[in-house]
């Protein structure tokens, strides 16, 4: 089932997408210590990068490839690229820390 999906193939396309919590960014490399709100066109997103997050307190859910997850305090997650993530949800409490590397920086 080919969903329609956004596909962030750069930084500056996910910080675009991120309402706040951009603690650093640039093509490469983007440091993440809040993340609430995602802009809802963009439900349904492909992410050509490597990304890290650590939850620091409180729960978040997501389906990734369309398997349901949830991540809980001291949870640490990892996604590789060309993941499809949708179904976001945090919350109001969650914390967290994080780190999104292109996919070009990391075959450097």
């Amino acid at each position: 089932m080919e969903k329609n999906k956004n596909i962030i193939s750069q930084n500056k396309d996910l910080q675009s997408i991120l309402l706040e919590g951009i603690a650093y960014y640039d093509d490469d490399i983007m440091l993440i210590d809040k993340l609430q709100q995602i802009k809802a066109e963009h439900a349904i997103m492909k992410i050509d990068a490597y990304i890290i997050i650590l939850c620091l307190r409180g729960k978040g859910s997501f389906s990734m490839n369309d398997t349901f997850h949830t991540i809980n305090e001291n949870d640490l997650l990892v996604c590789h690229p060309n993941v499809i993530l949708e179904h976001t949800m945090v919350s109001v409490d969650f914390e967290c820390r994080g780190f999104v590397f292109s996919s070009k920086y990391v075959r450097q």
